[in-house]
């Protein structure tokens, strides 16, 4: 069963086309049925519409739950990491925001791994090549409008606007924060930079590592314990 089929009249019959929203025009022969959403239901919890409700419908209709948002009070040091000093070299001097935003998107990484959830640890990697890519584009435009300190004007916040608004992939459901969180988190891998020269900041840097201060928060460990 179709629930919409392409417009084009049979010669000598009239085709049924249906529509759910607005009205077209009953020209070329064509008769058009307006379907209410409970007619609209009916017609998709049938069985020959399993193929339709599969693909526009993935979850059963049912909005996907979003993944939580993980929380540290105090996440001071993280002062010292290689995303925080980037953003520092670039001019942005308030990383408070930042820093938090890296700990939910780390704190989501290392749970979905601690659960075994290969699928959403493949969607969050998914993830970053997108928000790399984004990232990738709008260095090289702005990189030969650099100033002397080789920083971009905008480019921080460009970028963290896109990551925010790209779409979730597949199995996976995410907050804002947590997609602003895969920017910095590429940033931490040495993967992007906010400067035309991060990679020598990357290669330079002797600060702490990120990730581990985020798995001690997360164990109530102090960050330096060895297990």
């Amino acid at each position: 069963m179709d629930v919409v089929r392409a417009l084009r009249p049979a010669a000598g019959r009239t085709e049924v086309v249906r529509y759910v929203g607005r009205q077209e025009s009953p020209a070329h022969n064509v008769r058009i049925e307006m379907w209410n959403g409970v007619r609209l239901r009916r017609f998709l919890l049938q069985d020959d519409a399993e193929s339709v409700r599969r693909h526009y419908f993935p979850d059963g209709g049912v909005a996907r739950q979003a993944e939580p948002l993980a929380y540290a009070s105090n996440l001071d040091d993280l002062t010292t990491a290689l995303f925080v000093r980037q953003l520092e070299v670039a001019g942005h001097t308030e990383t408070d925001a930042a820093r938090g935003m890296f700990f939910a998107a780390e704190a989501l990484a290392r749970d979905l791994a601690a659960r075994g959830n290969e699928a959403g640890v493949a969607a969050l990697e998914e993830l970053h090549l997108e928000v790399q890519g984004r990232w990738e584009a709008r260095f090289n435009v702005g990189r030969v409008l650099a100033d002397g300190h080789g920083r971009i004007a905008g480019l921080v916040d460009q970028v963290l606007q896109d990551a925010a608004q790209c779409v979730d992939p597949d199995g996976l459901r995410l907050k804002p924060a947590h997609r602003r969180g895969v920017a910095h988190r590429l940033v931490e891998n040495a993967r992007a930079g906010w400067v035309c020269h991060w990679r020598e900041i990357a290669a330079s840097h002797e600060g702490v590592v990120a990730a581990d201060v985020v798995a001690a928060q997360l164990t109530g460990a102090q960050v330096g314990d060895t297990p």
